[in-house]
Protein backbone atom coordinates (compact mmCIF):
# COMPACT_ATOMS: atom_id res chain seq x y z
CA UNK A 1 0.00 0.00 0.00
CA UNK A 2 1.39 3.40 -0.98
CA UNK A 3 0.30 6.32 1.14
CA UNK A 4 0.00 9.54 -0.90
CA UNK A 5 2.93 11.91 -0.52
CA UNK A 6 2.49 14.76 1.90
CA UNK A 7 4.22 18.09 2.07
CA UNK A 8 4.99 18.70 5.73
CA UNK A 9 5.28 22.37 6.63
CA UNK A 10 7.75 22.42 9.54
CA UNK A 11 7.08 25.99 10.65
CA UNK A 12 6.65 29.44 9.14
CA UNK A 13 10.40 29.99 9.08
CA UNK A 14 11.25 26.49 7.83
CA UNK A 15 10.94 24.85 4.40
CA UNK A 16 8.17 22.52 3.42
CA UNK A 17 9.28 18.88 3.39
CA UNK A 18 8.21 16.19 0.96
CA UNK A 19 7.40 12.94 2.77
CA UNK A 20 6.20 9.62 1.36
CA UNK A 21 5.24 6.36 3.07
CA UNK A 22 4.77 2.76 1.96
CA UNK A 23 2.80 0.22 3.97
CA UNK A 24 0.08 0.62 6.57
CA UNK A 25 1.14 -1.74 9.34
CA UNK A 26 4.20 -2.95 11.21
CA UNK A 27 7.03 -1.02 12.86
CA UNK A 28 7.80 2.31 11.23
CA UNK A 29 11.24 3.07 9.77
CA UNK A 30 12.33 6.47 8.45
CA UNK A 31 15.03 6.71 5.78
CA UNK A 32 17.27 9.81 5.60
CA UNK A 33 19.37 10.24 2.46
CA UNK A 34 22.80 11.73 1.86
CA UNK A 35 23.98 15.06 0.50
CA UNK A 36 22.93 15.65 -3.09
CA UNK A 37 20.67 12.59 -3.17
CA UNK A 38 16.95 12.16 -2.38
CA UNK A 39 14.66 9.59 -0.80
CA UNK A 40 14.53 7.54 -4.03
CA UNK A 41 18.12 6.55 -3.26
CA UNK A 42 16.79 3.77 -1.01
CA UNK A 43 14.81 1.94 -3.70
CA UNK A 44 16.97 -1.24 -3.54
CA UNK A 45 16.06 -1.83 0.11
CA UNK A 46 12.29 -1.55 -0.30
CA UNK A 47 11.35 -5.09 -1.45
CA UNK A 48 12.78 -6.47 1.79
CA UNK A 49 10.73 -4.25 4.09
CA UNK A 50 7.19 -5.22 3.10
CA UNK A 51 6.26 -5.97 6.72
CA UNK A 52 7.10 -2.45 7.89
CA UNK A 53 5.76 1.06 7.48
CA UNK A 54 8.53 2.68 5.45
CA UNK A 55 8.76 6.45 5.35
CA UNK A 56 11.00 8.57 3.11
CA UNK A 57 11.83 12.22 3.61
CA UNK A 58 13.52 14.58 1.15
CA UNK A 59 15.86 16.87 3.08
CA UNK A 60 15.46 20.63 2.65
CA UNK A 61 16.97 21.72 -0.65
CA UNK A 62 16.75 18.19 -2.08
CA UNK A 63 14.25 16.32 -4.21
CA UNK A 64 10.73 17.67 -3.86
CA UNK A 65 11.30 19.52 -0.57
CA UNK A 66 11.56 23.29 -0.55
CA UNK A 67 14.81 25.24 -0.49
CA UNK A 68 16.00 26.91 2.67
CA UNK A 69 17.72 30.19 1.82
CA UNK A 70 21.21 28.90 2.60
CA UNK A 71 20.41 27.19 5.93
CA UNK A 72 22.14 23.88 5.24
CA UNK A 73 24.20 22.92 8.26
CA UNK A 74 23.65 19.46 9.72
CA UNK A 75 21.69 20.95 12.63
CA UNK A 76 19.26 22.56 10.16
CA UNK A 77 18.42 19.20 8.61
CA UNK A 78 18.06 17.73 12.10
CA UNK A 79 15.57 20.40 13.15
CA UNK A 80 13.33 19.44 10.21
CA UNK A 81 13.25 15.77 11.21
CA UNK A 82 12.65 16.61 14.88
CA UNK A 83 9.65 18.77 13.94
CA UNK A 84 8.28 16.10 11.64
CA UNK A 85 8.56 13.42 14.33
CA UNK A 86 7.02 15.65 16.99
CA UNK A 87 4.05 16.45 14.76
CA UNK A 88 3.50 13.09 13.08
CA UNK A 89 4.73 10.02 14.95
CA UNK A 90 3.21 8.74 18.18
CA UNK A 91 5.22 5.52 18.64
CA UNK A 92 9.00 4.94 18.72
CA UNK A 93 10.52 4.75 15.24
CA UNK A 94 13.59 3.17 13.64
CA UNK A 95 15.92 5.52 11.77
CA UNK A 96 18.16 4.63 8.82
CA UNK A 97 20.55 7.34 7.70
CA UNK A 98 23.15 7.35 4.94
CA UNK A 99 26.02 9.86 4.98
CA UNK A 100 24.45 13.23 5.88
CA UNK A 101 21.33 11.30 6.85
CA UNK A 102 23.36 9.22 9.31
CA UNK A 103 24.65 12.34 11.04
CA UNK A 104 21.09 13.68 11.22
CA UNK A 105 19.78 10.37 12.58
CA UNK A 106 22.37 10.44 15.38
CA UNK A 107 21.41 13.93 16.47
CA UNK A 108 17.68 13.21 16.26
CA UNK A 109 18.15 10.14 18.49
CA UNK A 110 20.03 12.27 21.01
CA UNK A 111 17.40 15.01 21.04
CA UNK A 112 14.36 12.69 21.07
CA UNK A 113 15.41 9.43 22.77
CA UNK A 114 11.81 8.57 23.61
CA UNK A 115 10.85 8.74 19.92
CA UNK A 116 13.67 6.62 18.47
CA UNK A 117 13.72 2.83 18.89
CA UNK A 118 16.95 2.14 16.98
CA UNK A 119 19.38 3.75 14.53
CA UNK A 120 21.21 2.39 11.48
CA UNK A 121 24.17 4.51 10.41
CA UNK A 122 25.54 3.94 6.92
CA UNK A 123 28.86 5.70 6.34
CA UNK A 124 28.49 8.85 8.50
CA UNK A 125 31.25 11.26 7.38
CA UNK A 126 33.54 12.32 10.21
CA UNK A 127 34.49 15.95 10.74
CA UNK A 128 38.16 14.99 11.05
CA UNK A 129 38.01 13.19 7.71
CA UNK A 130 36.61 16.22 5.89
CA UNK A 131 39.45 18.31 7.31
CA UNK A 132 42.16 15.82 6.31
CA UNK A 133 44.19 15.49 3.08
CA UNK A 134 42.34 12.22 2.44
CA UNK A 135 39.17 14.22 1.77
CA UNK A 136 40.66 16.11 -1.18
CA UNK A 137 38.83 14.00 -3.74
CA UNK A 138 35.57 14.13 -1.79
CA UNK A 139 35.63 17.92 -1.56
CA UNK A 140 36.51 18.16 -5.25
CA UNK A 141 33.41 16.09 -5.95
CA UNK A 142 31.27 18.35 -3.74
CA UNK A 143 32.54 21.41 -5.63
CA UNK A 144 31.70 19.83 -8.97
CA UNK A 145 28.28 18.69 -7.78
CA UNK A 146 27.59 22.25 -6.63
CA UNK A 147 28.37 23.42 -10.16
CA UNK A 148 25.95 20.92 -11.73
CA UNK A 149 23.16 21.19 -9.12
CA UNK A 150 19.85 22.46 -10.53
CA UNK A 151 21.25 22.45 -14.07
CA UNK A 152 18.40 21.38 -16.35
CA UNK A 153 20.60 19.96 -19.10
CA UNK A 154 19.98 16.44 -20.45
CA UNK A 155 21.08 13.74 -18.01
CA UNK A 156 23.55 12.41 -20.58
CA UNK A 157 25.34 15.77 -20.73
CA UNK A 158 25.68 15.96 -16.95
CA UNK A 159 26.93 12.35 -16.85
CA UNK A 160 29.77 13.20 -19.24
CA UNK A 161 30.79 16.16 -17.07
CA UNK A 162 30.59 14.11 -13.86
CA UNK A 163 32.65 11.28 -15.34
CA UNK A 164 35.49 13.71 -16.10
CA UNK A 165 35.80 15.04 -12.53
CA UNK A 166 39.31 14.49 -11.13
CA UNK A 167 39.10 13.00 -7.63
CA UNK A 168 42.12 14.90 -6.33
CA UNK A 169 44.78 17.35 -7.43
CA UNK A 170 47.57 14.89 -8.29
CA UNK A 171 48.19 14.20 -12.00
CA UNK A 172 47.44 10.49 -11.56
CA UNK A 173 44.20 11.03 -9.60
CA UNK A 174 41.30 8.89 -10.79
CA UNK A 175 38.29 10.43 -12.48
CA UNK A 176 34.80 9.82 -11.10
CA UNK A 177 34.06 7.84 -14.26
CA UNK A 178 36.82 5.40 -13.30
CA UNK A 179 35.28 4.84 -9.86
CA UNK A 180 31.55 4.66 -10.67
CA UNK A 181 29.73 3.03 -13.56
CA UNK A 182 27.47 4.76 -16.03
CA UNK A 183 24.23 3.77 -14.32
CA UNK A 184 25.43 5.20 -10.99
CA UNK A 185 26.45 8.44 -12.70
CA UNK A 186 23.04 8.70 -14.41
CA UNK A 187 21.33 8.40 -11.05
CA UNK A 188 23.59 11.06 -9.55
CA UNK A 189 22.93 13.39 -12.47
CA UNK A 190 19.19 12.88 -12.14
CA UNK A 191 19.23 13.67 -8.41
CA UNK A 192 21.37 16.78 -8.95
CA UNK A 193 18.73 18.36 -11.15
CA UNK A 194 16.58 18.86 -8.01
CA UNK A 195 19.28 19.98 -5.56
CA UNK A 196 19.87 23.53 -4.34
CA UNK A 197 23.54 24.39 -5.13
CA UNK A 198 23.77 26.08 -1.72
CA UNK A 199 23.60 22.70 0.09
CA UNK A 200 27.30 22.27 -0.74
CA UNK A 201 28.44 25.59 0.68
CA UNK A 202 28.71 24.56 4.40
CA UNK A 203 30.80 21.39 3.82
CA UNK A 204 33.05 23.20 1.34
CA UNK A 205 33.48 26.13 3.76
CA UNK A 206 34.16 23.89 6.76
CA UNK A 207 30.91 24.99 8.44
CA UNK A 208 28.80 21.86 8.06
CA UNK A 209 29.36 20.65 11.63
CA UNK A 210 28.72 24.01 13.32
CA UNK A 211 26.72 23.35 16.51
CA UNK A 212 27.09 19.59 16.07
CA UNK A 213 28.81 18.19 19.18
CA UNK A 214 29.39 14.51 18.52
CA UNK A 215 30.68 13.84 22.05
CA UNK A 216 27.47 15.00 23.72
CA UNK A 217 25.33 13.46 20.97
CA UNK A 218 26.89 10.01 21.44
CA UNK A 219 26.56 10.25 25.22
CA UNK A 220 22.82 10.98 24.94
CA UNK A 221 21.95 7.97 22.78
CA UNK A 222 20.75 4.87 24.62
CA UNK A 223 19.05 2.90 21.84
CA UNK A 224 20.68 0.11 19.78
CA UNK A 225 22.83 1.41 16.91
CA UNK A 226 24.12 -0.43 13.84
CA UNK A 227 27.15 1.21 12.20
CA UNK A 228 27.90 0.16 8.60
CA UNK A 229 31.10 1.53 7.06
CA UNK A 230 33.32 1.13 4.05
CA UNK A 231 37.01 1.89 3.59
CA UNK A 232 38.49 5.34 2.99
CA UNK A 233 40.80 3.90 0.33
CA UNK A 234 37.69 2.88 -1.64
CA UNK A 235 35.77 6.14 -1.18
CA UNK A 236 34.47 5.77 2.38
CA UNK A 237 34.21 8.84 4.61
CA UNK A 238 34.65 7.32 8.07
CA UNK A 239 38.30 6.48 8.85
CA UNK A 240 39.06 3.46 11.00
CA UNK A 241 40.09 5.46 14.07
CA UNK A 242 36.91 7.57 13.92
CA UNK A 243 34.76 4.47 13.49
CA UNK A 244 36.38 2.87 16.54
CA UNK A 245 35.82 6.03 18.59
CA UNK A 246 32.18 6.22 17.55
CA UNK A 247 31.51 2.55 18.30
CA UNK A 248 33.13 2.90 21.73
CA UNK A 249 31.11 5.99 22.64
CA UNK A 250 27.74 4.63 21.55
CA UNK A 251 26.59 2.48 24.47
CA UNK A 252 24.73 -0.18 22.48
CA UNK A 253 26.45 -0.21 19.10
CA UNK A 254 27.36 -2.91 16.59
CA UNK A 255 29.96 -1.95 13.98
CA UNK A 256 30.50 -3.75 10.65
CA UNK A 257 33.15 -2.86 8.07
CA UNK A 258 32.59 -3.67 4.40
CA UNK A 259 36.03 -4.45 3.02
CA UNK A 260 36.59 -3.21 -0.52
CA UNK A 261 33.50 -0.97 -0.45
CA UNK A 262 33.25 2.82 -0.47
CA UNK A 263 30.52 5.26 0.52
CA UNK A 264 27.37 3.91 -1.20
CA UNK A 265 27.07 0.61 0.64
CA UNK A 266 23.36 0.06 -0.05
CA UNK A 267 24.17 0.09 -3.78
CA UNK A 268 27.71 -1.33 -3.84
CA UNK A 269 27.03 -4.07 -1.25
CA UNK A 270 23.25 -4.38 -1.56
CA UNK A 271 22.83 -7.97 -0.35
CA UNK A 272 25.08 -7.47 2.68
CA UNK A 273 23.33 -4.22 3.58
CA UNK A 274 19.90 -5.84 3.40
CA UNK A 275 21.01 -8.84 5.46
CA UNK A 276 22.60 -6.74 8.18
CA UNK A 277 19.65 -4.33 8.26
CA UNK A 278 17.08 -7.12 8.60
CA UNK A 279 19.07 -9.01 11.21
CA UNK A 280 19.46 -5.82 13.24
CA UNK A 281 15.79 -4.83 13.02
CA UNK A 282 14.62 -8.32 13.96
CA UNK A 283 16.82 -8.16 17.07
CA UNK A 284 15.16 -5.01 18.40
Amino acid sequence: MIIPATDFDCADANPQLHVEAIGASGPRILFLHGLGRCSRDFVPLMPWLANRRVTFLDHRGHGQSARADGAYQICDYTSDVVRWLANTVQEPIDLYGHSLGALVALQVAAIMPQAVRSVVLEEPPSATFLESPEAEGCLALFAAMQQFASVQAPVESIVRLLAAIKMGASPDASTLGMLRDGASLRMMAHFLRRVDPDVYRPPLAGEWFKGYDLVSIAAAINCPVLLLRGEVCCGGMLPEKDAIWLAEHLQRSTSIRYDGAGHLLHWQQMEKTVRHLLEFLESI
